[in-house]
């Protein structure tokens, strides 16, 4: 049972008092004791600052998606008549958001608000058919109306407007007796139940107040007490609504029928040549006797007696025309050109498809072939996302092979039937929940096969009567496993038999499958007793059908078809041998003899062997599978179960979301004129979201998809989101984003050109549409967005979709500047103050590194911050990747590289990597080396790394012009000294294989990722003795202090020491990450930190 709670209660101005608190402690031991019942909250988004408060106090208690939100127009409080427009079209938008949470029951916390707040209540305004609970806390202005309605007629309107929503609620929760007996007394039959779920253990005692009246005195007694009280309450409340759902379902009766809906069949129907048109008109007259019907085509002519004669045939124009005077609608889809038509036609007016063809790619393709631009390529991103739209660039037939590309049809449909549970499987395993809350399965139909005549078809066939014929049936491919079959007879006793022959009936494989069959038949002289028909008619296919004694029909691969041959082989009473892949895992094993779906040769050749010499286990396969056909098959089962799972879908879509909009149309409202559309259509948009293939993992790529310069944070961005896009979290999908304020409001907007100019692929295909994350969701700040996220959070973005129920955290790459002003530009401890402030109000932080989280905790006390009325703030850590190969490396020599490399190689290299920043130490290293070479040491120093700030002013670059300088200017520049500024990867890798050492001389770092890339290389490390580094790289690293070049040129002399006798540290026992890893350990945190 599914039950949804209207939070509003706790939301008004009444929400500290005791409404307010009954409402959420009823809520909470609800949710507490729901055992296998599912609970939903549903809360008012007109009231955005209780929210959060809410959302707190479920956290842990039930999963935050359960947690949804509606919006609609405000103000809408009921004591300014202005509003009422507004206040009737808030109604129809709530009861329709409830009804789309599809609850088995409704429970309204506090009907009688919305006077002087924003609330909105109401009972059958638009959802007429969802039982509703209601608590009944009193009904005093109904009792002293003399005192409460006759001085306030404006009140009085409202209260008297709630009393006949109150009347059409299916039971009331009472809080007392008293309640109830006012209840029973002012409302008479008008309510159906009306029940004190209170528990009289703590009501009925003598020091507690008279509970005729909701005191507030009453319930902070009742509330200090231990949960008992409450839990009771919630189990009196589940048992009523247990009751009430089951007394409804032995009281619901089928409507009388009066005629017959009428029914618009979608579908192509002979002469076409496809079997969806020969299925459709064996389907038509059985289904004819539940609809009046009109067959809609996109094809010349119909040739069908039966349609012809008894039937309308209309064409798509005419569906379109006068869809309003259709009841239903029937789409049978499949993977073919002769279905084009229906895309457009479903999301216009959506039916019930029956999806023939779970996997449609050859269909998607042919639509953008035939020209409708990037058609399959939005198809399959919008079912499957990047990495299967880039799969059509680079192997376009492993994409129609590997991906459904079918979303788009459970979208818009009211719901889809297949014809196996290996189908709806498929639907749940590439599209979770969301494809199969309206499905059903209903049986391939089959005819049942009449006047079979052997003998005829055999001399029509040109078959001796004598002969044991194996056919297989059906166009030949490696997935029919031909080749195996046509090895297994040969190896079996049957190829020895000389009346045995093995017939293949249907289209030849005209490629080199084709070509190896026929050259095993010539090899093994069977040439006359093993046929390949190539393509047949269907009257010669029947004929194969009469005259074969068994069948053999095998599959691997299977994307959810379902054999129609096999079923034909059943139905003409035919043994036949399958192996249990896909659908036909599902047949009636008494019915077919069935392999293991990965099947031995030998077990195929002793089925053969067997079938073959007994012909009394032939002959009870055969009728048994006869039996299946006629009970499960028959045209008359199979409407039955369409009409059946028709009504279900359309009677379960009575909420849609059209509905909706013409119930608000209907009503004739002032409100939905000028400015106040575009407002309503966001409101509507936002309650009532389209479904989509999976969740979304929205990651912030703000900066880097601007001014990627593939260094520092933009490489690991970069490096994370291609990982990320390769390997999403189960039941999420990536879709890289970017904020934006264009029109005067944050917003995000998708970052697909940067994404697919990452992926290799056209960036054309796709533009940077605006996003709206929805419940469940998570979005996470990938890079440093900086002062674009400040001014979001400023706007209230990031709270509107924590509100939501999207959950928004930020990896946080380090504190430095606020920790090591001096060493940044000035005010950018200020403004990164402010970022981590703005960070702070989101969900939690992923850290880079244990040493970042421990300083982002302490931080976050010592500013103060408080998160007391909020869900906590989660704060973890991951460490980064380090496999260059996986970030989209930049590549490209320079013309003097290999002399260069040359240098490195002729004596001992320090290398420093890292772009040219106050914090990275390298004046104190260029001065510790100028005082090594003057001693006369020999080794080289390599600074790799591009010239920083270079947009600031002069004066706001601390030290780089000064380093800069030296650098360029240094005596020993190209002789020991080496400056390669902003070099490709491609040449860093060969940099850092000629060096010697790695120097990391940093301040201060969120990682450290040029230690882990030195460990790749094996290459030893000097650090500065900090604690990210001691976390980075452990005892693999010969650690220095002190801040004077004397300190790091006495630990280069140490370290030179040590590295002549062996005795320095070994980075290449240092553990480290690959982006891969480093990918899986941010979807592992980030999904324990969502949940």
């Amino acid at each position: 049972m599914r039950i949804v709670i209207d939070m509003q209660g706790a939301q008004t101005k009444n929400r500290h008092r005791g409404i307010g608190r009954y409402t959420m402690l009823l809520a909470q031991a609800i949710v507490r004791n729901r055992g296998k019942n599912e609970v939903f909250l549903a809360l008012n988004g007109l009231f955005p600052e209780t929210i959060e408060e809410i959302r707190a106090a479920f956290d842990g208690l039930m999963p935050q998606d359960h947690i949804r939100v509606w919006q609609a127009p405000g103000p809408v409080c009921d004591n300014v008549p202005s509003n009422a427009a507004r206040r009737e079209v808030a109604e129809i938008i709530r009861e329709g958001f409830l009804a789309s949470l599809k609850p088995d029951v409704i429970h309204i916390s506090s009907l009688f608000e919305g006077h002087i707040d924003d609330a909105v209540t109401s009972i059958g305004r638009f959802d007429k058919r969802t039982p509703v609970s209601v608590s009944l806390y009193e009904l005093i202005p109904l009792l002293n109306p003399e005192q409460y309605l006759e001085p306030n007629p404006i009140y009085a309107e409202h209260y008297h407007r709630k009393i006949e929503n109150l009347k059409r609620a299916a039971i009331c929760l009472a809080i007392s007796d008293s309640a109830v007996q006012d209840g029973v007394r002012e409302m008479g039959s008008a309510i159906q139940r009306i029940v004190n779920v209170a528990s009289p253990l703590y009501l009925m005692r003598s020091d507690v107040m008279d509970p005729s009246v909701l005191d507030e005195k009453l319930i902070e007694e009742v509330s200090r007490r231990d949960e008992a009280f409450w839990d009771q309450c919630a189990e009196n409340a589940i048992a009523e609504f247990v009751a009430l759902l089951s007394h409804r379902r032995l009281s619901d009766s089928p409507p009388a029928k009066s005629k017959r809906p009428r029914l618009a069949f979608v579908s192509p129907l002979p002469p076409e040549r496809t079997g969806i048109a020969d299925y459709s008109a064996e389907l038509l007259p059985a289904l004819a006797e539940h609809y009046e019907i009109d067959v809609v085509v996109a094809q010349d002519s119909v040739e069908d007696r039966w349609v012809s004669r008894h039937l309308k045939v209309r064409d798509v124009n005419w569906l379109r025309a006068n869809a309003d005077e259709i009841d239903r609608v029937l789409y049978h889809f499949g993977n073919s050109p002769f279905h084009q038509h229906m895309f457009s036609l479903l999301k216009e007016i959506p039916g019930t498809v029956v999806l023939h063809d779970f996997f449609i790619g050859h269909l998607s393709a042919w639509m953008e072939y035939a020209g409708v631009p990037h058609f399959w390529k939005k198809t399959l991103y919008s079912s499957h996302g990047y990495m299967a739209l880039r799969s059509i660039f680079f192997d376009p037939e492993f994409a129609k092979f590997k991906y459904p590309g079918n979303f788009q049809i459970f979208r818009n449909s009211e719901g889809v039937i297949f014809h196996s549970e290996h189908s709806r499987e498929l639907a749940k395993q590439w599209y979770g929940a969301c494809s199969s809350r309206d499905t059903d399965v209903i049986p391939l139909l089959r005819s049942p096969s009449s006047g079979v005549d052997k003998t005829e078809a055999r001399r029509a066939l040109g078959i001796n009567r004598e002969d044991f014929v194996v056919c297989s049936f059906g166009f030949m491919g490696g997935t029919k496993l031909n080749h195996r079959l046509l090895d297994c007879w040969i190896n079996s006793s049957l190829s020895r038999e000389g009346k045995c022959r093995l017939i293949f009936v249907g289209g030849h494989d005209s490629g080199p499958y084709g070509a190896s069959l026929l050259q095993t038949i010539r090899t093994r002289g069977m040439s006359d007793r093993i046929i390949i028909t190539g393509f047949v008619s269907p009257d010669q296919y029947r004929q194969y059908l009469m005259a074969a004694d068994m069948a053999v029909q095998l599959r691997v691969q299977s994307r959810g078809e379902t054999s129609a041959a096999v079923l034909d082989c059943m139905n003409y009473g035919l043994p036949v041998i399958v192996n249990a892949n896909g659908s036909m895992a599902e047949l009636d094993k008494e019915g077919v003899w069935c392999l293991q779906d990965e099947f031995e040769d030998s077990e195929l050749v002793e089925a053969l062997e067997t079938l073959w010499r007994e012909p009394i286990r032939r002959s009870r396969l055969a009728h048994r599978a006869r039996q299946v056909i006629l009970s499960s098959h028959s045209p008359e089962k199979c409407a039955r179960l369409y009409a059946e799972a028709i009504e279900r879908f359309y009677h379960g879509s009575y909420v849609s979301l059209k509905s909706m909009i013409r119930a608000i149309a209907a009503e004739n409202i002032g409100v939905i004129d000028g400015d106040a559309l575009p407002r309503l259509s966001k409101m509507i948009a936002t309650s009532f979201p389209l479904p989509r293939p999976a969740r979304y993992l929205f990651l912030d790529v703000s900066a880097t998809c601007r001014n990627d310069l593939k260094t520092g944070i933009e490489r690991v961005s970069r490096a994370l989101l291609l990982a990320l896009v390769e390997a999403p979290p189960p039941g999420y999908r990536i879709e890289p984003v970017y904020l934006c304020n264009v029109g005067g409001e944050w917003h995000y907007r998708r970052a697909s050109c940067y994404m697919l100019e990452l992926l290799g692929c056209p960036s054309d295909v796709l533009a940077d549409e605006l996003v709206e994350p929805q419940c469940g969701d998570l979005l996470l700040g990938l890079d440093l967005s900086g002062d674009m996220l400040v001014q979001a959070n400023r706007a209230g973005l990031f709270s509107a979709y924590r509100n939501r129920g999207v959950s928004v955290y930020s990896v946080v790459f380090d504190l430095l500047p606020v920790r090591l002003p001096d060493v940044f530009p000035p005010v950018a401890d200020k403004n990164h103050a402010e970022w981590l402030k703005a960070i702070s109000a989101l969900d939690g932080a992923i850290c880079i590194s244990k040493a970042v989280a421990d300083d982002l905790e302490v931080w976050q006390a010592e500013q103060g911050i408080n998160f007391q009325g909020r869900r906590s703030f989660r704060i973890n850590w991951f460490h980064l990747g380090a496999d260059v190969g996986s970030s989209s490396p930049s590549q490209g020599l320079p013309d003097n590289a290999e002399w260069t490399l040359r240098q490195l190689r002729a004596r001992p290299s320090f290398l420093m990597v890292g772009t040219i920043e106050p914090r990275k130490g390298y004046l104190q290293a260029i001065d510790a080396f100028s005082q090594l070479w003057a001693e006369g040491v020999e080794a080289n120093l390599v600074i790799v790394g591009k010239e920083g700030w270079k947009g600031l002013p002069e004066m706001a670059r601390r030290d780089i012009p000064a380093t800069i300088e030296r650098l360029r200017s240094h005596s020993e520049l190209d002789r020991r000294l080496y400056f390669l500024e902003g070099i490709s990867d491609e040449y860093l890798e060969k940099v850092y294989g000629a060096s010697t050492c790695l120097i990391a001389a940093s301040y201060g770092e969120g990682f450290g990722l040029p230690l882990v890339e030195a460990a790749q290389h094996e290459l030893p490390i000097i650090a500065r003795d900090i604690p990210v580094f001691r976390e980075v790289a452990g005892e693999h690293a010969f650690y220095f202090e002190g801040l004077n070049a004397n300190d790091l040129a006495a630990s280069v002399r140490e370290w030179l020491a040590l590295h002549a006798e062996g005795q320095h540290p070994i980075s290449a026992g240092m553990s480290w990450l690959s982006w891969k890893d480093s990918a899986a350990q941010l979807r592992s945190v980030l999904l324990g930190a969502g949940n």
